[in-house]
């Protein structure tokens, strides 16, 4: 994207990606997103940070009226988010290369009257269809494709 900034916490071992030129958001970013859509309960909180940008970008809209639009978008995201409902349209993509990001970290073997091995996918409730989309495409490749 020759954009962002990568920045590690080496006492957490963690790392970020970092975007915030209002300009690559709005001609990078965006435009990633719109060809390649969130499939889950992030693509809510796009829609509101879509929102919020296209805000920000409203030059008719007096600075006091911005900021009180986008803090308003800004408690219905992420963990304040109480409408999980998708948009009509959307439609969840399941590929090889989205799953395999999905689900990291997410094999177990453990003990419990036997052996038991394990792969699991876990979710809030509100990811359902999320969850059924994946079980059908799992239904889907391991069928070889035949079904409906």
């Amino acid at each position: 994207m020759n954009c962002g900034i990568i920045s590690t916490n080496h006492v957490s071992g963690s790392a970020k990606f970092e975007l915030n030129s209002l300009n690559d958001i709005r001609t990078k970013l965006i435009p990633l997103f719109e060809q390649f859509p969130l499939n889950g309960v992030k693509y809510l909180d796009y829609l509101a940070f879509k929102e919020g940008i296209a805000t920000k970008l409203n030059e008719g809209l007096l600075k006091d009226k911005k900021h009180e639009l986008i803090l308003g978008l800004k408690h219905t995201m992420n963990s304040k988010r109480i409408d999980f409902e998708m948009p009509f349209l959307h439609k969840i993509t399941v590929t090889p290369y989205w799953l395999l990001g999905i689900i990291e970290a997410s094999f177990s073997i453990s003990k419990h009257n036997a052996l038991n091995v394990i792969f699991y996918l876990s979710l809030t409730s509100a990811q359902a269809p999320l969850i059924i989309g994946i079980k059908d495409f799992f239904n889907f490749f391991f069928d070889g494709g035949r079904s409906s």
